[in-house]
């Protein structure tokens, strides 16, 4: 099974970002767009059910303390000068590093540790591209809210592929304190 674990967005912040995508869908480029946001703390990748149960106890081990995050500034991840991710940042950063470290703890004797954390939702992913700079510019004028949530949970999710795109299954949850 194919895993990663990931904080959940709730219905307004999600009615927003589709809003986002609608404008996205405007731009000079062809783009897929994630049909479910999240923000993925540490992708597992393919595990047997024995790694996925012991992933499970390593978790739900965790003490962790609810805090409030904020939708932050957009922007885009670049392959050869050219956009290739547009995405969204979530704020305050020190506290997503500081739950991001604690699920690396939680589990470097089964996983190594993530090497860069930048937190954000995955808006669309760019395929092709005829104006970079003029799609920045979209980018760059999306009307982004700064939208406040709760984080009080994590998630271990199952990801299945298909050519229609990923769809998610919440395989464990682990709530704060």
């Amino acid at each position: 099974m194919r895993l990663f674990i990931a904080i959940e967005l709730p219905d307004d912040v999600t009615a927003h970002l589709r809003t986002l995508q609608k404008q996205l869908k405007t731009a000079n480029a062809k783009q897929t767009f994630p049909s479910a946001f999240h923000l993925t703390l540490k992708f597992l990748g393919e595990v047997s059910p024995q790694v996925a149960d012991a992933v499970k106890a390593s978790l739900s081990r965790l003490e962790l303390k609810r805090f409030t995050a904020k939708l932050g500034g957009v922007g885009t991840f670049d392959r050869l000068s050219k956009p290739a991710v547009t995405w969204i940042a979530l704020e305050p950063n020190d506290k997503l590093h500081e739950l991001q470290t604690a699920v690396d703890d939680a589990l470097t004797d089964e996983f190594p540790r993530e090497q860069r954390f930048e937190p954000h939702v995955t808006l669309s992913r760019v395929k092709q591209i005829t104006n970079a700079d003029a799609f920045r510019a979209v980018v760059r004028d999306l009307p982004v809210k700064p939208l406040t949530f709760d984080v009080n949970a994590i998630h271990l999710v199952q990801s299945t592929l298909a050519r229609s795109g990923p769809t998610y299954r919440t395989f464990h949850t682990v709530s704060f304190k």
